[in-house]
């Protein structure tokens, strides 16, 4: 039976009559969309307000960053339509 060795994100290593050291071995990260409203209309008018949002960000090494979104799809008859708006991407 074969099993892959353990991969740890970090081991001390060292000579014996030397400095200990550090290596780290890193992973890329996830991509996580956040879903945090959707709502359906049928009038010209429509309003969704989100504000005071919380994000954590868990065994990161190096920077992280966020960026919002928000996507529009409407339909008539004869229309289909897809609209997309990027906010500025946030260094956390």
């Amino acid at each position: 039976m074969d099993h892959d060795p353990p991969t740890p994100s970090r081991i001390a290593t060292g000579p014996p009559n030397g400095s200990p050291s550090i290596e780290v071995w890193l992973k890329p990260g996830d991509v996580i969309t956040a879903q945090v409203s959707t709502k359906s209309f049928q009038s010209h008018e429509v309003r969704i307000t989100v504000k005071d949002i919380h994000v954590k960000v868990d065994n990161c090494v190096g920077q992280s960053f966020l960026r919002s979104y928000a996507v529009l799809t409407s339909a008539t008859a004869d229309t289909d339509d897809v609209v997309a708006y990027y906010g500025v991407t946030k260094v956390v």
